[in-house]
């Protein structure tokens, strides 16, 4: 090996390296905290007790609650939200059992050691317009939704952390298109995503 090839070599391992304390470096905090803009995913997260994933067997979630999700005072939309809802929980799981496919609906005998909650309310339903969204663009009329919730254990009831997600989708094809119904489902299935890409990092 020549002087000059083993200097480029020292070169780009020296590269390398500093690439990969930068990616460590860029790891979400999971120390105890207020964060926003947490990681890739999430908008906003309360850390109140560190934990690992490993330390438990089942990620079950309680249905979603829907009590104070603002209903809209457009008739055609609201009756979008009222279809949407009931099946809200199972469209928020979907997206979850992607990457945690053993995460299960919550049952009443959920409970012990072994078990993390996931627990949270929809503040946001809005199907947005369509029509924007076609024509318009530039993420008019976008079709929101939010989720605020909490990761409990299930055996000391202590809540682990909080989270504040909102997805928005303002795409549109031409044509057809997806209904309402559909991208507000995809909507809570990407938070569902997100939630579980949140707990994979502890």
């Amino acid at each position: 090996m020549t002087a000059h090839s083993g200097l480029r070599t020292l070169f780009v391992v020296c590269v390398a390296a500093v690439a990969i304390t930068a990616v460590a470096a860029e790891k979400a905090p999971t120390a105890p905290g207020k964060y926003k803009e947490w990681g890739p995913d999430i908008d906003e997260v309360e850390i109140i007790k560190p934990f690992k994933l490993t330390s438990y067997t089942n990620v079950v979630v309680q249905p979603l609650d829907v009590s104070s999700t603002p209903r809209l005072d457009d008739k055609d939309m609201a009756e979008v939200v009222e279809k949407v809802l009931p099946h809200a929980t199972d469209s928020f799981l979907e997206g979850m059992k992607k990457k945690l496919p053993d995460a299960a609906l919550a049952t009443e005998k959920t409970a012990g050691a072994g078990v993390l909650i996931v627990r949270g309310k929809i503040t946001v339903l809005d199907p947005g317009s369509r029509s924007k969204r076609m024509w318009i663009g530039y993420g008019a009329g976008a079709a929101r939704t939010a989720i605020e919730g909490e990761i409990v254990d299930a055996k000391t009831g202590e809540v682990l952390l909080r989270f504040t997600q909102e997805r928005r989708s303002g795409i549109e094809r031409f044509g057809r298109g997806s209904s309402y119904e559909e991208i507000l489902k995809r909507n809570l299935n990407a938070i569902g995503e997100d939630v579980t890409n949140l707990l994979k990092t502890f």
